[in-house]
């Protein structure tokens, strides 16, 4: 390989499963630890399995990283809702007539609040 080492980007791993990621790295790093292997290996190769392994455990991060983002973004957009629904259910309650309340109902109404809807101000 002529150039930098690592210079070479893997555009496709966005093709590879989640669940084939940590197979691949597993596969590789025990390449890189075989140091029979690794000795027969010359040096420009070495560094493309080094590269290809960097770029897998980047990848297999990033992913995890964002299902992070994604389950603390629903999280925030739940507790809104529910803030949301609380602010408006007191705006809305008739505090002359609070015999009339019907809990079951609100807490019914609670539980169903659609929290992918919901666009923060």
């Amino acid at each position: 390989m002529s150039g930098v080492c690592g210079s070479k980007k893997y555009n496709h791993l966005y093709l590879i499963p989640d669940n084939n990621l940590p197979i691949m790295a597993e596969f590789i790093e025990k390449q890189l630890n075989d140091e029979q292997l690794m000795r027969s290996i010359p040096e420009d190769d070495k560094c493309i399995i080094r590269t290809w392994y960097d770029q897998l455990m980047f990848e297999a991060h990033k992913r995890k990283f964002s299902k992070c983002l994604e389950e603390l973004l629903t999280m925030v957009r739940f507790k809104y809702m529910k803030k949301e629904l609380v602010h408006s259910w007191i705006r809305n309650i008739d505090m002359n007539n609070l015999e009339q309340l019907d809990l079951d109902k609100i807490m019914e109404s609670c539980d169903r609040c659609p929290i992918f809807d919901i666009k923060p101000e």
